[in-house]
């Protein structure tokens, strides 16, 4: 089962809010219940598990295919964000060095 760490949640969300806007942090009222390998990290490290809406703009939500059916379509213009907003939460963990989990000798 995937836990969000409640800190590295609100890290998050906070971040996400300052970078792009309030409007742009979506909560899932009753989160999926998918398997999830990403469950396996979150139970040795705190950290948090997000999604970034890919969703075409005028799309349903409630009828889009899911992302891992070959009907699914997604709006490709949101990756340069979701790339932004993970170097940005890198960048805000100065404690982290960013070097960790690097193989040795590509330091």
């Amino acid at each position: 089962m995937t836990v969000n760490d409640a800190e590295e949640t609100a890290f998050t969300r906070r971040t996400i809010t300052e970078v792009f806007g309030a409007d742009r942090v979506h909560p899932l009222e009753h989160p999926l219940t998918g398997s999830e390998d990403f469950s396996r990290v979150l139970a040795e490290v705190p950290g948090t598990f997000l999604a970034l809406g890919a969703l075409p703009e005028g799309a349903d939500p409630a009828s889009a295919a899911y992302n891992h059916s070959g009907r699914a379509v997604f709006d490709e213009s949101v990756l340069p964000l979701g790339a932004a907003l993970l170097a940005e939460l890198a960048l805000r963990r100065p404690h982290f060095p960013l070097s960790a989990g690097l193989p040795e000798g590509s330091r």
